[in-house]
């Protein structure tokens, strides 16, 4: 048996804001259960009747159907689910009729955070009765019950135990709670529930164990032993390594402290339930504690991504974000839902980033929507690094497309343009504006028609005009360097050197000379 989480349906036309409700929080931890989401009310009637909700979460403005057509269907067949409308400032006359039609309350997007949403929720949490049948007998449900409801977590629940399946804790021995983050079908949770069972009455020898299986993820054992935690952990260590476990594998195991205070219970099996979720950053079966946790955060380098993006060199932005997500995982400084969640804003901003630069975006939007999905069900940072590299690959080859299919000539008014103006003190910005080209594209185009940076083509032109005074005309490498664009003499010293394998002075002894030789003929 599992406790019953509310279940909570999400229904909004931006992808960008129904994943950020999704990763808000923790729900599981908060009583809650995101069980599916829709893009407009026309998709969310379906998972209506299909998922049976407890709580929509809705917009207003959605195509298909809106907000306050949803609520008025919603009511009208399922009259005890609970509607929560989300607002905007400039559409708050809709929320008027959005209440008329039944909906419970509502918040403003713009303000949304995860308390005052929980708090909302919590206000329209259906009241549920506990059902009266021998289930509540057994150690399963006791032990949940003594997880979620306070009024359980006692010595009275304790004895219940006792008298009602004869496992018999003693509140002056230490507890200890394990967490199992599951990765197998439902169907095999009762025969993972029966080998625990055995190789704890085997392995450590105690009869004081109570064994829950907790929203179909997880299995939590509460237990104690004259054995203590090192050999606790090896016996777990073995349960995980046999052939049936690698098969249908917890992928964490989290134990807690021990501890002797029965009330601190959930607090304790939310805090092993959180941390099971680094499970995450290992592709084996991994027995989790305090000190693998790293506090520290690391941040991705957003800067140095930016700066690439500018330029649209897309596979340096997927080198970094990688790098991320390797330091992250070196580290365990975040838990995975934050990981996905800044990657997936990372994604974001590269698609709009392409779109300002003057690109069609409509296939990339897709594969946004496609990328998200994916990163949702990926279990592990291996697979995750996966997904990232197929999708910036992608990204890659959808602007080496279309560039390949824009006019090979398109930097034609540039180079005319530069060699106008080289001698004056302009920069990529001046050129993309006066050639009417957007400034990241046309830095792109540098990069990948040209293989060379803007300040490379500039040099260039400028020391071809400065050939040009050096054969023709009698005067200082000063005065050159100044005509030319250049503010200091010896960088252009370097800079023609490094052009024409000989300084600005040797190429005038040889040139000019002959020029002069040349014209008294």
């Amino acid at each position: 048996m599992s406790v019953d989480l509310t279940k909570i349906l999400i229904v909004d036309d931006e992808l960008l804001l129904r994943n950020g409700i999704k990763y808000i929080c923790d729900w599981e931890a908060e009583g809650f259960k995101i069980v599916g989401e829709a893009g407009n009310g026309k998709e969310a009637m379906k998972l209506v009747q299909e998922l049976q909700p407890d709580i929509v979460i809705t917009d207003i403005i959605m195509p298909e159907m809106d907000g306050i057509d949803l609520t008025a269907q919603i009511k009208s067949q399922y009259s005890d689910i609970s509607i929560l409308v989300l607002s905007s400032y400039d559409n708050f006359n809709y929320v008027k009729s959005i209440f008329l039609n039944g909906a419970g309350n509502y918040l403003l997007k713009p303000n949304l955070d995860a308390s005052q949403l929980i708090e909302t929720l919590r206000k329209l949490k259906p009241l549920t009765k506990p059902k009266e049948n021998s289930i509540k007998h057994t150690a399963e449900y006791i032990l949940l019950k003594m997880i979620e409801h306070e009024d359980f977590r006692s010595n009275n629940a304790l004895l219940s135990l006792e008298e009602n399946t004869g496992i018999c804790f003693d509140s002056n021995e230490p507890f200890y709670l394990l967490n199992l983050k599951l990765n197998c079908p439902p169907s095999d949770i009762g025969q993972i529930k029966t080998v625990l069972k055995s190789e704890l009455a085997t392995g450590i020898n105690t009869k004081k164990a109570a064994i829950a299986a907790y929203n179909k993820q997880n299995i939590v054992v509460l237990l104690q032993s004259a054995c203590r935690e090192p050999e606790i952990i090896k016996l777990f260590d073995r349960i995980m390594g046999s052939s049936f476990m690698l098969q249908n594998a917890p992928i964490a195991v989290c134990m807690s402290e021990p501890f002797y205070d029965i009330s601190a219970l959930s607090r304790i099996f939310h805090n092993t339930l959180n941390k099971c979720e680094y499970g995450f950053y290992f592709t084996t079966n991994i027995i989790i504690s305090d000190n693998m946790i790293n506090p520290s955060y690391v941040s991705m380098n957003t800067k140095e991504i930016s700066k690439e993006l500018d330029i649209l060199n897309i596979e340096r932005v997927k080198e970094l974000i990688i790098d991320y997500v390797k330091a992250v995982n070196e580290t365990l400084s975040i838990e995975p839902y934050l990981l996905k969640k800044n990657i997936e804003s990372q994604f974001y901003f590269t698609i709009q980033t392409i779109s300002s630069a003057g690109f069609n975006v409509s296939e990339l939007n897709k594969l946004k929507i496609k990328f998200f999905r994916i990163i949702d069900e990926v279990s592990n940072y291996v697979e995750l690094i996966k997904v990232i590299n197929n999708a910036f690959n992608d990204i890659a080859d959808t602007i080496s497309i279309e560039l390949n299919a824009r006019n090979r000539d398109v930097l034609s008014p540039v180079w005319e343009y530069i060699n106008s103006h080289c001698c004056e003190d302009i920069k990529l910005s001046d050129v993309a504006s006066a050639v009417h080209l957007n400034y990241s594209y046309l830095s792109s185009l540098f990069r990948i028609k040209s293989n060379e940076s803007f300040t490379d083509c500039l040099h260039k032109a400028r020391i071809n005009r400065a050939k040009e005074l050096l054969r023709t005309q009698n005067i200082t490498i000063s005065n050159v360097s100044t005509m030319v664009g250049f503010i200091d003499q010896s960088h252009f010293s370097k800079v023609f050197k490094k052009l024409e394998n000989m300084s600005p002075k040797e190429y005038q002894k040889i040139f000019y000379s002959r020029n002069v030789t040349s014209n008294k003929k």
